[in-house]
């Protein structure tokens, strides 16, 4: 996990600095923090790497503010991640230095009252923790999109944590409203480090994994996702502010990576038909749908039985596919699906003939609504929704 600039600025020892310049730069990767006082153009091009983040107070050019030209454009050179000037001697930058890093998208901030120390101190700490978290995210990587041996699977695990038990249930948890929590990695951790020791909570791309480990004789599943809520709310996560999908339990620690796509799979499911929370036991026929809907065939197949109803809809401002949808939700009941259409049960009738005429040439009678419960479940998870 990269530490760039625009994470950078969310840090307390940053919310100080005011960006003069190159605010499109700010998706650049800090790698490291230098400071940069004495140095002049070649020394520059030695001692900076790409992705160092300067901070200088210009001592060395304070009777000579146009060397600063020079000094950014070396900076530039070596793909700095930007430069930072505290206000000691110069509380603005010259136009040419503007428009060569406006040019360049090099991003420059003016700062005075923090601590060259501390702004190295937190930074580095900063990207040491992602470095941590990278590394708990490549496993998980592995875990979740590789093809791996009971044997690699258990050894990894064991990686990610050496204490977890065999037996264990993967939450995932997505967060509704973020801006309530802190965002800092080093938060995170924090909370790691207060969840049991045969437990972990990881940070993965936009959501957490919780993995719970259990003693051997506890199988009650509803006991433990129970559990887990309740571990989240001693965490300080308030149960109105997440969504959260659970994996099976599994009693072998080998079958982690099934876990895993487990609750990714349900947590799919959850996005898809807005609910709060779900096992991934409860998603039904979601389970082989979710798991193949990048298959060339499924993808194929879908949209043979879709394309002629959405292509008739769009031509004709109709309602087919809304009405299949409720349709195939009634259980094919006319009546019901009229009522909560507001609509006559011949309107139905007739809008369900016609859906059949259209798609005949590629399913039949028999099979149209087995088929077409499988297509509409398709539909909302590559539409996130109907």
């Amino acid at each position: 996990m990269k530490l760039t600039l625009r994470e950078a600025l969310k840090l307390n020892i940053m919310k100080k600095m005011k960006l003069i310049v190159g605010e499109k730069g700010i998706k650049r990767e800090i790698t490291k923090v230098g400071i940069l006082d004495y140095e002049m153009d070649e020394v520059i091009v030695e001692n900076f790497n790409e992705g160092e983040f300067a901070l200088s107070t210009l001592v060395s050019i304070k009777d000579d503010i146009s060397k600063l030209y020079s000094m950014v454009e070396k900076l530039i050179e070596v793909k700095a991640s930007g430069l930072a000037i505290k206000s000691i001697f110069f509380d603005r930058i010259p136009d040419d230095v503007y428009k060569v890093a406006s040019k360049n998208e090099f991003p420059i901030f003016i700062f005075n009252e923090t601590y060259f120390e501390d702004i190295i101190t937190e930074i580095n700490n900063e990207i040491y923790l992602r470095s941590i978290s990278k590394n708990v995210e490549t496993k998980i990587d592995k875990l979740i999109n590789e093809s791996l041996s009971k044997f690699s699977v258990r050894s990894i695990a064991k990686e990610i944590n050496s204490e977890f038990n065999e037996t264990h249930i993967v939450g995932s948890l997505k967060l509704i409203n973020e801006d309530k929590y802190k965002s800092s990695l080093e938060y995170m951790l924090n909370l790691d480090y207060m969840i049991s020791e045969k437990d972990k909570l990881v940070f993965y791309k936009d959501k957490y994994f919780f993995i719970k480990t259990f003693e051997n004789n506890i199988k009650e599943y509803r006991k433990n996702t129970e559990s887990m809520y309740g571990d989240l709310v001693s965490l300080g996560f308030k149960v109105d502010d997440y969504i959260i999908a659970f994996s099976d339990m599994h009693s072998e620690l080998a079958e982690l990576d099934i876990s895993l796509n487990e609750s990714l799979y349900a947590l799919d499911y959850l996005l898809v038909n807005k609910e709060k929370s779900i096992s991934y036991r409860e998603i039904g026929m979601n389970k082989f749908l979710l798991a193949l809907k990048d298959n060339e065939w499924i993808e194929k197949y879908y949209y043979s039985l879709i394309a002629p109803i959405l292509k008739y809809d769009k031509e004709n401002n109709s309602y087919l596919l809304e009405t299949l949808d409720n349709y195939i939700r009634f259980s094919s009941d006319v009546k019901k699906t009229a009522e909560y259409m507001h609509q006559h049960g011949n309107t139905i009738r007739y809008r369900i003939t016609k859906i059949k005429e259209l798609v005949k040439g590629v399913c039949s009678e028999e099979t149209f609504l087995s088929e077409y419960s499988i297509i509409i479940n398709l539909y909302r998870i590559y539409n996130k929704g109907l």
